[in-house]
């Protein structure tokens, strides 16, 4: 089990609690070897595409927690003009209301 499977199987226990850098020093909290760069087995995991975010503060280390999953929100289009312009103004405005 490497480094990031261990960070991210406490992820998944700890839940609302979250972990920290000290739950990976002696003894660790899965019985482990010490994990002394939490940080940046985090970063490694967020670069997979898990959605971890920082929580608060407990014993002068950051909280991680696995973040809800969201619902991707749609984007925006860009602004075009205003619904009341002539039809001819809106045509030759182009996306953003300016005239040729």
């Amino acid at each position: 089990m490497t480094q990031c499977d261990r960070v991210l199987a406490a992820l998944e226990r700890a839940g609302e609690r979250g972990i920290t850098q000290v739950d990976f020093l002696g003894p660790t909290i899965d019985g482990g070897k010490p994990i002394t760069r939490v940080a940046a087995r985090v970063k490694d995991l967020k670069d997979a595409g898990h959605s971890i975010v920082v929580d608060g503060e407990r014993n002068s280390c950051v909280v991680y927690k696995l973040a809800a999953a969201a619902t991707p929100v749609a984007a925006s289009p860009p602004p075009g003009p205003p619904e009341w312009w002539p039809t001819q103004q809106r045509a030759a405005s182009g996306a953003y209301g300016v005239f040729d």
